[in-house]
């Protein structure tokens, strides 16, 4: 092994820490019922394509 165990003991638990983080992160912003900030709307087309109109 190129690091000694504690070294790569920091290494695999920090790359966790990040992964829980991310998902922690994208739960937050991934609601179905998160409002866009300072009343701001999507484009129609976009709009539509979320209602499942074409």
């Amino acid at each position: 092994m190129k690091h000694n165990i504690k070294i790569t003991i920091i290494l695999i638990s920090m790359f966790i820490i990040t992964q829980l983080i991310g998902l922690w992160v994208i739960s937050v912003y991934n609601r179905p019922d998160n409002e866009l900030p300072f009343s701001m709307e999507p484009p129609e087309e976009i709009k539509s394509q979320s209602l499942g109109q074409s």
